[in-house]
């Protein structure tokens, strides 16, 4: 599974998220392995559906009063207890994104690429990234499972899959 770290606004996902997901089908499609999504706290009416289009197979949604305002501890937590056998976790290279990964990497002692805009080879998985302000591109290798990634904000443009499905809610 690609596991993807989903903000949202009161109406969905929010779009640096959507392109998100849309970067981590790219991957999905290239492993064979389905794009999950981590939704914490609220979880707007509509979203499941919005996901579903992106070619999201399930969405977890962390539930519980610890999420019930934001604690980069917390949500690393979250991210961390649904995560299983993720080949990938990803998250939009926002703010919020970025502490929750950086968090996660370093509880399993992994690298993490910031501001990743392309994947060359998946095995190891080889990325392109942003770096010294998106003046240089590098590439970086990411050989631990799971690689541990934020994607640069208009790296991609969402789009929804060509065969969208039903996302399947499970609540943790």
């Amino acid at each position: 599974m690609i596991l993807v770290f989903v903000e949202t606004a009161a109406d969905g996902a929010t779009e640096v998220s959507l392109e998100t997901v849309t970067f981590a089908r790219s991957l999905a499609e290239r492993t064979g392995a389905p794009v999950h999504a981590l939704v914490v706290g609220a979880l707007p009416e509509k979203l499941a559906d919005e996901l579903g289009a992106y070619g999201v197979a399930e969405v977890h949604h962390a539930v519980g009063e610890a999420f019930s305002a934001y604690s980069g501890a917390a949500w690393t937590a979250a991210v961390e207890a649904v995560r299983g056998d993720a080949a990938a976790v990803l998250a939009a290279g926002t703010p919020r994104g970025m502490e929750v990964l950086a968090h996660l990497a370093a509880r399993l002692d992994v690298a993490m690429a910031a501001n990743v805009v392309a994947i060359g080879a998946t095995e190891p998985l080889v990325v392109t990234r942003q770096v010294q302000g998106g003046a240089v591109l590098e590439e970086m290798r990411l050989p631990e499972h799971p690689a541990v990634l934020t994607v640069a904000g208009h790296a991609v443009e969402a789009s929804p899959a060509a065969t969208p499905g039903d996302a399947l809610v499970r609540e943790h």
